[in-house]
């Protein structure tokens, strides 16, 4: 994906979806992004003029955690985000970076481990999608995020 591709971006939120069909108009061929049926929580596209990548939050309907999944338009290729051990929350924005636009992804650290996120009792920390690498990158130190807990416990 060259840096012109990710000027623009857009946003979609889901609440009863289960699927989305992806049509490039370069090729005119439609694909079925998922071959399981998920519940769609939210959907972001990236692209100038053509689309070049969707991320979507989704979650198997038998209501385990959510999941990351980055589509590649020109490569055809789906994958499922390594999300670092942490819960998925939601998406947190996107930011300008030297002229490219990249989404921030929420996460929440489980401190209680039982599997849930719980915003009343623990923390959510952003990071940053590089769709180069199609990876999570941290905006602050293990830290901060750690103090950031501290205050939310009220220490």
């Amino acid at each position: 994906i060259d840096s012109m591709a990710r000027t623009r971006g857009g946003s979609y939120k889901y609440s009863n979806a289960t699927n989305l069909i992806v049509w490039n108009k370069v090729t005119g061929e439609s694909r079925l992004l998922f071959s399981d049926r998920l519940e769609l929580r939210a959907v972001r596209y990236f692209g100038d003029s053509e689309l070049d990548y969707i991320l979507v939050i989704a979650r198997p309907t038998d209501g385990k955690a959510n999941n990351l999944y980055f589509y590649q338009m020109a490569q055809n290729e789906m994958v499922m985000i390594d999300l670092q051990g942490y819960l998925l929350v939601d998406f947190a924005g996107t930011v300008p970076i030297g002229g490219d636009y990249f989404s921030l992804v929420s996460l929440g650290i489980d401190q209680d481990g039982d599997g849930r996120f719980n915003n009343q009792q623990e923390i959510t920390i952003p990071l940053r999608f590089d769709p180069d690498t199609k990876s999570l990158i941290p905006i602050a130190s293990q830290d901060i995020y750690n103090k950031a807990q501290i205050v939310l416990d009220g220490h």
